[in-house]
C-alpha cells in the first residue's frame, strides 16, 4: 500500500480513544478539576463497581496508548522512507487540496 501522511490519522484515533478515557475517568468517576492518578484509583472502594470500571478503563487507555506509540514509529518510517525515496512530497505540497495531509504527522507526533 502506497505511504500518505493521512495514515496518521489512525495514530490520532487511538489517542483520542485514550484520552476519552481519561476524561470520562476524571469528570464522571473522579469529579474533579485536577489530574487523577493510580493512587486515586485504590481510593475507591475496594471491589465496587465504580472501581472495577476504573481498572477497566485504565486497561483501556494503555491499551490505546501502547497502539498509539505503535502506529507512530511504524508510520514514522514508512513516512522516512517516503521523503527520502519519492518525489511525491513536492507534488502534495504544490497541490493546496491534497497539501492538508501534511497536518497528520505534525499533530500526531505531540498527542
Amino acid at each position: 500500500m502506497k505511504f500518505t501522511p493521512l495514515k496518521f490519522q489512525s495514530t490520532l484515533a487511538a489517542a483520542g480513544i485514550a484520552l476519552m478515557a481519561y476524561v470520562f475517568l476524571k469528570a464522571n468517576i473522579f469529579q474533579s478539576t485536577g489530574g487523577i492518578g493510580l493512587a486515586d484509583i485504590a481510593t475507591l472502594p475496594a471491589g465496587s463497581m465504580v472501581q472495577d470500571m476504573a481498572w477497566g478503563l485504565t486497561g483501556l487507555m494503555a491499551l490505546f496508548i501502547l497502539i498509539h506509540f505503535c502506529l507512530t514509529v511504524i508510520f514514522l518510517n514508512e513516512l522516512l522512507v517516503w521523503l527520502a525515496t519519492t518525489d511525491d512530497f513536492k507534488e502534495l505540497l504544490k497541490n493546496p487540496l491534497t497539501n492538508s495531509a501534511l497536518f497528520s504527522p505534525l499533530i500526531s507526533l505531540p498527542m
